[in-house]
């Protein structure tokens, strides 16, 4: 259901603002529960597809609208996807990301403090499956830089993470063993944890040490 409704999004036939059917009516057209509804409906509210509020059901986002079609529409991304290094962009990321949880940290609000718990329970609890794992992570990521308030950052780290996301489920299959995601869920928990107290530096640090990490094991 969440690709295609991101589909649906990406052609237009879902537009800025538009409202989503009810729960009910998804689960029926899906041919799925209406918990498996929600469940995807909290993915693509993660991954700022939509946003939902109580009494006003799930639209589809107004204003990031032609941001998310570059993000994952673009032929120039897809095409270049295959050439970008998992070890480039963890690099990469590792010089963004500790200052975006640090922000998170001062900035986020408990709705957002609630999508972060929610992805990082989530991956997890998702270790034993790798497809699930790497979207789980990227939520977790996503969710982090949302609350970060910096939609520039938010939308380059989704960009560069959306167009890598085949290789890094080959480069996680291949390359972290259980114990070492164990270590990779405890970074996530010690992540969350500062931003749930609102310590920035704590977060950064935190960010900072499982970025390095995971650097660590694509070497």
């Amino acid at each position: 259901m969440k690709n295609a409704i991101i589909e649906e999004i990406l052609s237009g036939q879902l537009k800025p603002g538009q409202r989503l059917p009810a729960e009910r009516l998804l689960a029926a057209q899906h041919g799925i529960s209406r918990a498996k509804v929600r469940e995807a409906l909290a993915q693509l509210a993660a991954l700022g597809w939509i946003q939902t509020k109580r009494g006003d059901g799930s639209r589809v986002n107004n204003p990031v609208a032609d941001q998310l079609q570059f993000t994952l529409d673009t032929p120039s991304l897809s095409a270049q996807a295959s050439r970008f290094s998992i070890a480039d962009v963890t690099e990469f990321r590792a010089q963004l990301e500790p200052n975006l949880a640090a922000l998170a940290a001062e900035r986020r609000s408990d709705q957002q403090l609630m999508q972060i718990a929610y992805w990082r329970k989530r991956h997890s609890d998702e270790w034993q499956s790798v497809a699930p794992q790497v979207d789980s992570d990227m939520a977790l990521h996503l969710a982090i830089a949302d609350a970060s308030g910096n939609a520039v950052a938010m939308h380059t780290l989704r960009a560069i993470m959306f167009a890598v996301r085949e290789p890094m489920r080959i480069a996680t299959q291949r390359g972290i063993k259980a114990g070492q995601f164990q270590q990779i869920a405890a970074q996530h928990s010690a992540i969350e944890t500062a931003i749930r107290k609102r310590s920035p530096e704590a977060a950064r640090q935190a960010m900072a040490e499982h970025l390095g990490f995971v650097l660590s094991l694509l070497k």
